[in-house]
């Protein structure tokens, strides 16, 4: 199997772990009425990007380059022009045509993952 191959395949699976932890939490945020949808979606968001950075580091990438706070800010800054994309996406299907919140969340986040794995491919642990 080609190396970008199991890359893109650990990426897949990391970041769907990612999005385990993301739609847990903004789920449960919104089912409690804590708060409004695109906050909740937000907070769910960070912090299964979080998780998904250092799994994705290790394991996907192989990548021991030392400048580990300069690869979470790009790795950060691609997951936040991501939130934008997913945010407007969610509101969009949710909100303005009534799509579930789950089919809206799960179509996101495969424009998510698309947009991500290329990003940081190209930009965050390009060698």
């Amino acid at each position: 199997m080609s190396d970008l191959l199991i890359k893109i395949i650990l990426f897949l699976l990391f970041g769907g772990i990612g999005f385990a932890v993301d739609l847990f939490i903004a789920t449960q945020l919104i089912k409690r009425n804590t708060m409004k949808l695109v906050y909740a979606n937000s907070i769910g968001f960070i912090v299964g990007i979080c998780i998904k950075f250092f799994l994705v580091k290790k394991y996907a990438f192989n990548d021991s380059d030392p400048q580990v706070i300069i690869q979470f800010i790009e790795f950060f800054i691609i997951g936040l022009i991501g939130l934008v994309m997913v945010n407007y996406i969610v509101f969009f299907l949710h909100v303005k045509k009534s799509k579930k919140f789950f089919i809206s969340k799960v179509l996101s986040m495969m424009v998510f993952m698309v947009w991500n794995f290329t990003a940081n491919y190209f930009i965050t642990f390009a060698k």
